[in-house]
């Protein structure tokens, strides 16, 4: 994991440990940057992470590359950005959607 104030990149393997995280809550967000996210989404996420630090975890992963890990959690790497939440509840449903929309509305 790649850590960037509190927003941490992740990669197939570390998305798959966080959505499966006993103890923490995590917000991900799931993009393809081929796609059109700009930088304003992603520099608004680590804005987010900084602001909810200890509180809940952030963190990204792109679609491309980590498909395996994207198709199991319902996202397509072609379709809109989501940002799903991983709680202790919302873990056994396989997250829950908070957001799915385009790059200009998650800004």
């Amino acid at each position: 994991m790649s850590q960037m104030s509190e927003f941490i990149k992740l990669n197939g393997r570390t998305a798959r440990k966080a959505a499966n995280d006993p103890k923490d809550t995590w917000f991900i967000l799931f993009y393809n940057k081929q796609s059109g996210v700009p930088d304003m989404v992603l520099a608004a996420f680590k804005t987010l992470a900084a602001k909810i630090k200890g509180a809940v975890k952030v963190g990204a992963i792109e679609c491309p590359g980590t498909e395996g890990f994207c198709k199991e959690n319902g996202v397509d790497q072609r379709g809109p950005h989501k940002v799903k939440l991983y709680s202790v509840e919302t873990r056994k449903r396989g997250g829950d959607i908070v957001t799915e929309t385009d790059s200009k509305a998650l800004a």
